[in-house]
């Protein structure tokens, strides 16, 4: 009987699981996994790897960061608020036929002289 077959691979040793590390494995031992479409990293490699963490969020995965093994906090993507302008192009076209400008609004060239000739 050889070693291969009296002892099987472990966990550990086998291929990892979809987005699970090896060492993530570890985090997630006697702890229940509810959803496994949500990446668990502990507090030091999410500090480590923070960017790298938000680029997953913003793909729309969701990532959990555990303390000792245990879930204390979700980063999930956020719905981007509308620009400041959006709210102004949405009124676009909303007093169509309500407003009217007369035919003197503008100063000629003639009477912007004039006012500065007046001044000096």
């Amino acid at each position: 009987m050889s070693f291969a077959t009296a002892f099987p691979p472990g966990p550990l040793e086998e291929a990892p699981a979809k987005g699970i590390s090896p060492v993530e494995g570890l985090v997630m031992l006697g702890q229940p996994r509810y959803d496994r479409g949500v990446m668990r990293v502990n507090v030091g490699q999410a500090k480590t790897d923070l960017s790298r963490l938000l680029a997953r969020v913003e793909a729309d995965e969701e990532v959990e960061i555990a303390r000792d093994g245990v879930p204390v906090a979700r980063l999930v993507r956020i719905e981007p608020s509308p620009g400041p302008g959006a709210r102004f192009l949405e009124a676009r076209g909303s007093l169509a036929g309500q407003i009217a400008i007369a035919e003197d609004f503008e100063f000629t060239d003639e009477e912007i002289d004039e006012l500065l000739d007046q001044r000096a």
